[in-house]
């Protein structure tokens, strides 16, 4: 009597777990993809949005940036006047302003304004580490150039861009001149798009338990199909371990859904593109 019992018991239990891993590995499964077709939408969206605010980074001031020297066609050096766009104009008007940090990334902004043309971008520079060498910034002057080196993703574009209009700037000038560019940010809907960007960044991590999620599944399978094949007391041990897989399934969709999609600080920001680019490592 009491072996029957085991034995409706372990039916029972086994019959829940299977149920229950099966659930979970199919949410699991899901929010993944979920995440994946998130994140493929909004990165499309930024890289055909990145232009546009290349486009507004260039608007011309009718100044001169500076003046270079370049080779006419019989190889004779000749001057000639590099236009002043208006990100370079905002970061010439706050470099004694505001904040050391923020002219790193104003910098950055620079750079891609003048990335169509290498030679003048380069000049432009040299140009900036002299300013922030002057202004007694060496780590981030030294930073300048490998940053500068590559063409910046509309991710990071874009984090950059956000980071700059949502801090609290002490300048006022800064703020003003952002002004434009934060309702372009709004218009377009861009913190959304790096909200889900950032979140798949965490969501991906979770992917390795989709294997775990996969061997529970096959295990809960098992032990549903041949539930009186094996001695009572294996039952119980394996599913000890089901009810172990299963609470670690749950704790990750747990996370997965608990997770702030947040923007990162500018510090955050900073870590994240030196990350990405090799050639400082």
């Amino acid at each position: 009597m009491s072996s029957l019992i085991d034995q409706i018991m372990i039916l029972q239990l086994t019959t829940v777990v299977y149920y229950l891993m099966m659930l979970l590995f199919l949410v699991l499964v899901l929010m993944i993809a979920i995440s994946f077709y998130q994140n493929r939408k909004a990165q499309k969206k930024l890289s055909l949005l990145k232009p546009i605010f290349i486009k507004f980074l260039q608007d011309n001031t009718g100044e001169l940036a500076t003046t270079i020297q370049v080779s006419n066609p019989v190889g004779d050096l000749m001057d000639m006047d590099v236009p002043m766009y208006m990100i370079e104009k905002i970061r010439r008007e706050t470099l004694n302003s505001t904040d050391r940090k923020y002219q790193l990334w104003m910098s950055i902004l620079v750079c891609c304004a003048y990335e169509e043309d290498k030679g003048i971008k380069d000049e432009m520079v040299q140009l900036i580490k002299k300013d922030m060498e002057s202004a007694g910034s060496h780590e981030d002057a030294e930073l300048l150039a490998p940053l500068c080196k590559y063409i910046i993703s509309p991710f990071n574009l874009f984090k950059i861009i956000i980071c700059l209009v949502n801090e609290k700037m002490q300048d006022s000038v800064l703020n003003s001149s952002f002004k434009e560019i934060n309702n372009y940010v709004d218009t377009y809907k861009i913190s959304s798009d790096i909200k889900v960007v950032n979140r798949f960044k965490l969501v991906i991590k979770s992917i390795p338990y989709i294997a775990v999620a996969v061997v529970g599944f096959i295990i809960s399978w098992l032990m549903y199909c041949y539930n009186d094949m094996l001695p009572g007391f294996l039952y119980w041990i394996m599913l000890l371990i089901m009810v172990i897989v299963v609470a670690v399934i749950s704790v990750v969709l747990w996370w997965i859904i608990g997770q702030p999609a947040k923007h990162p600080s500018c510090e955050e920001i900073e870590e994240g593109i030196l990350a990405d680019i090799p050639a400082l490592f």
